[in-house]
């Protein structure tokens, strides 16, 4: 895949963060933090379904970008973009609604995608810190 191509890796079942685990492409502090995020999503969402059979499907989904990749909403604007500091790892969180009811959480690592992205995310988060 070259360069500034979408790669993103979508979150919706306990499977998919056994896969982005495996798929070796992202640091142990930066699974963690969406692992316990993911959690979070299920403890809300999951009203009695079982760990194993639930999925972020029909509600605020959440997408990693890998390295190179280009942020993937030039038609919704994000509603906040955050830094996170994860001791030496920052990333940032990006939230696009896609509907009245849900959206999808992006999560990257700072300075890892395409120039055009990093920048719009700066941007976004000096206008989130105003």
């Amino acid at each position: 895949m070259s360069a500034g191509e979408l790669d993103l890796r979508v979150i919706l079942t306990h499977n998919d963060l056994l896969w982005l685990k495996a798929a070796n492409v992202f640091p142990e502090s930066f699974l963690d933090y969406v692992r316990k995020e993911w959690y979070e999503l299920y403890e809300a969402y999951a009203d009695g379904i079982e760990l194993l059979d639930f999925s972020l499907e029909n509600h605020d989904r959440q997408a990693c970008l890998e390295p190179g990749d280009k942020l993937p909403c030039d038609k919704n604007w994000p509603e906040f973009v955050e830094r996170v500091q994860l001791g030496a790892l920052e990333l940032y969180r990006a939230y696009v609604l896609e509907a009245e009811c849900c959206g999808i959480m992006y999560y990257s690592i700072v300075g890892t995608l395409e120039e055009e992205s990093e920048q719009r995310l700066r941007e976004y988060v000096e206008w989130n810190e105003r």
